[in-house]
């Protein structure tokens, strides 16, 4: 069964501290199978300068590995402009899929915090540093997931090869496997937010097909 990687930048909210200047976070959809992965289906944040640390990171673990680039830092003035935003959150999206298509790289302590945890870069700093042991436990899923409708809304599956299956994207199941969980009332899985889903072959599981 082909193991998948779907990841999704999603648009940023904005955030204003109580001391300091207004920035935005960039939320971070994971959805996988993934073995190198503890979380199915994660959510998290993180603004620009944490996908700088983690770009510092990768290249100071990875020093014979070409680390994909980020987007353009650009200027200040233009940070919030739409056009940019946009322009940043693809860079970002586009930025990460090249990540996780190196297999050394999912390997990475740092990457997994950053992708699947709320952690600050300092506390992952910690935890690679070995001053603390965090791990990736929980998760929050957004509104509407194929998880929740599975929990809510149908059969759970009984057998060992029917809990296999719902780890496959429906677009990726065999028409009799599709035919076997409608049968149970089990709700197979379902890949949304994506535009892509990709793992040794490249699988396109979104609703409108869309060129990178």
């Amino acid at each position: 069964m082909n193991q998948f990687i779907c990841v999704r930048v999603s648009h940023p909210i904005s955030v204003t501290p109580p001391k300091g200047q207004r920035y935005l976070k960039y939320g971070i959809e994971i959805e996988t199978n993934d073995s190198s992965f503890t979380l199915a289906h994660s959510l998290s944040w993180r603004r620009y300068s944490e996908f700088q640390y983690l770009q510092k990171v990768l290249k100071k673990n990875h020093h014979n590995i070409k680390v994909p680039g980020l987007p353009s830092q650009g200027f200040f003035e233009d940070r919030d402009h739409p056009v940019f935003v946009e322009s940043r959150r693809l860079g970002l999206e586009e930025y990460l899929k090249k990540v996780l298509s190196i297999s050394l790289f999912k390997a990475d302590k740092a990457l997994h915090l950053f992708l699947q945890t709320s952690l600050s870069t300092k506390d992952i700093l910690s935890n690679l540093a070995g001053r603390r042991r965090d791990k990736v436990t929980e998760v929050d899923l957004p509104i509407g997931s194929s998880e929740e409708a599975i929990n809510n809304n149908s059969t759970k599956p009984e057998s060992d090869s029917e809990k296999q299956l719902l780890k496959t994207p429906e677009c990726n199941l065999k028409e009799e496997e599709q035919k076997k969980l409608k049968r149970k009332n089990i709700q197979p899985k379902k890949v949304t937010f994506c535009d892509e889903v990709f793992a040794i072959t490249l699988v396109d599981c979104s609703p409108v097909n869309q060129q990178l």
